[in-house]
């Protein structure tokens, strides 16, 4: 017999029961406890736990978004649909969201001995969000980042609207021996750049180190980061030095921090989480003397894809930004989706007019494109 649990904090189950079946660094209870305990990124958990007996059959890491949230569900949408909700005075919160967005991965987790059941499991799962919907006044419940390595792609039910993203995610599989079979997957005027730049940042003299304990560097990171967030305009994901610290205490071990240095001063770092699993996580740089030297690429790219290779990793997943850069250096594309039920009847109409606009826009791009060829 299943029973169901919802914990309103990661601290309410024990980590290596979580982690039992968990396959990701970036879906680890680690994580998730980061998550927490730090309050720049303001997260209210719904975790979702299933039993039979005493034993774990599956876990769903939710949590509530509100204005107040570090993420928005309505910029997860490939148009500005929140004009829209906001034109018409629709409440876009409370949103029930399943899996946190950064962590991209593992909508739901199985444990092995349990998968014949899958599909009974998650119809639970589908009914039991309707149910948190109803008692905390829940107007959108969505499935973030949805995509091909997802057992859920297959499960979710017809009245879950969905919305592509407007970029794909880019992983890089490693099918590599060494660094120059890498190399030689790319063709030859990529190949020629990769070395370029590999060549051209030695010879600027940037140092790159490794790091698998960043305490004392939680200042230089939250400085380096901001500079980023600054260059994109980006106001809403904001890492302090708690931040910093929190990922140090409840992941150390679990994430390489590359470091570059310059005349022994620190103007960049990248963070790659996970092992067997890897995930480029997060960058920060001093861009002014980073800009001319390809650090850039040596900290997110050549360095950590050494280090899957040496390692045996299985796979990298590079994120959704600079994707022609990443293809350009051997990436794949997935394409994932944002699927939404709404609760509400007048968001209905105007998330399926919203449906109808995206498909028109499909066609007529379709269309354009078979008239360019």
């Amino acid at each position: 017999m299943y029973k169901i649990e919802v914990i309103k904090s990661i601290e309410n189950i024990d980590e290596k029961e979580w982690d039992s079946i968990c396959k990701y660094t970036i879906s680890s209870w680690g994580w998730y406890a980061m998550a927490e305990k730090t309050k720049c990124i303001r997260i209210n958990p719904r975790h979702m736990i299933i039993r039979k007996g005493e034993e774990i059959v599956a876990i769903f890491p939710m949590y509530i978004e509100s204005k107040n949230s570090e993420f928005t569900l309505i910029n997860n949408i490939i148009f500005r649909g929140s004009k829209l909700l906001n034109k018409f005075k629709l409440r876009q919160y409370p949103a029930l969201i399943c899996g946190w967005p950064p962590s991209l991965r593992e909508k739901m987790m199985f444990n092995k001995k349990h998968e014949k059941d899958n599909e009974k499991i998650t119809n639970m799962f589908f009914k039991e969000i309707d149910k948190i919907a109803e008692e905390e006044k829940i107007k959108f419940s969505a499935l973030t980042y949805v995509s091909s390595f997802d057992k859920l792609k297959n499960n979710v039910p017809d009245n879950y609207k969905i919305f592509p993203y407007l970029n794909g995610l880019a992983y890089l599989d490693n099918k590599f021996e060494t660094f120059y079979d890498y190399e030689m997957s790319m063709k030859s005027r990529d190949r020629k750049r990769v070395r370029r730049e590999i060549k051209k940042n030695k010879e600027s003299g940037v140092e790159i180190i490794r790091l698998n304990d960043i305490s004392g560097y939680e200042k230089i990171f939250a400085e380096l980061f901001l500079n980023m967030l600054e260059k994109y305009n980006d106001t809403e994901s904001l890492k302090d030095e708690e931040y910093f610290k929190n990922l140090n205490k409840y992941l150390k071990g679990k994430f390489t921090a590359y470091i570059a240095k310059l005349d022994g001063e620190i103007i960049g770092f990248q963070i790659t989480l996970g092992k067997e699993y890897k995930h480029g996580y997060m960058v920060g740089l001093n861009h002014e003397k980073t800009k001319d030297n390809f650090t850039y690429f040596n900290l997110c790219y050549y360095n950590p894809i050494e280090d899957m290779i040496k390692e045996k990793s299985k796979i990298m997943f590079k994120g959704f930004t600079h994707l022609y850069l990443k293809q350009k250096r051997g990436s794949k594309l997935d394409y994932p989706d944002l699927m939404i039920k709404t609760y509400d009847n007048k968001s209905k109409i105007l998330f399926g007019i919203l449906i109808l606009v995206k498909k028109i826009k499909n066609k007529i791009q379709n269309i354009t494109k078979r008239k360019e060829r």
